[in-house]
C-alpha cells in the first residue's frame, strides 16, 4: 500500500490570481453539498465530475493573509506577515 493524495485545481478566481498569477490556477473548494456529492456518489458522470473539479469558489467569498515565508520550519502561522515589495490584495465582488 502506497499512500498518496491529488490536489485538483481549476481556474483561479480573481483574488487568487494575485497569487498565483503565473499558472492562474487554484485548488478546487467545494461547498459542502457539492463535497458531498463529490465523494458519496458512486455513478456520477463525466459531465458531473468535470463540473464538480472545475467548481470556482468566488473571491468575496475567501480571506486571504499573507504568512512568513519560513513558516515551513516556524511552525504553524499565527499572523499575518507584511512584505513591504508586495501589493495589497485586491478583493473584487
Amino acid at each position: 500500500m502506497v499512500d498518496t493524495v491529488a490536489l485538483v485545481t481549476t481556474e483561479a478566481n480573481s483574488l487568487m490570481r494575485q497569487i498565483h498569477n503565473s499558472k492562474n490556477r487554484m485548488p478546487t473548494m467545494l461547498p459542502d453539498e457539492l463535497a458531498w456529492e463529490w465523494m458519496m456518489v458512486p455513478d456520477l458522470s463525466e459531465d458531473r465530475i468535470t463540473e464538480l473539479a472545475t467548481y470556482q469558489i468566488s473571491a468575496a467569498e475567501m480571506e486571504a493573509y499573507t504568512i512568513d515565508k519560513d513558516f515551513k520550519t516556524t511552525g504553524t502561522p499565527t499572523r499575518a506577515f507584511v512584505y513591504v515589495d508586495v501589493p495589497d490584495l485586491v478583493y473584487e465582488i
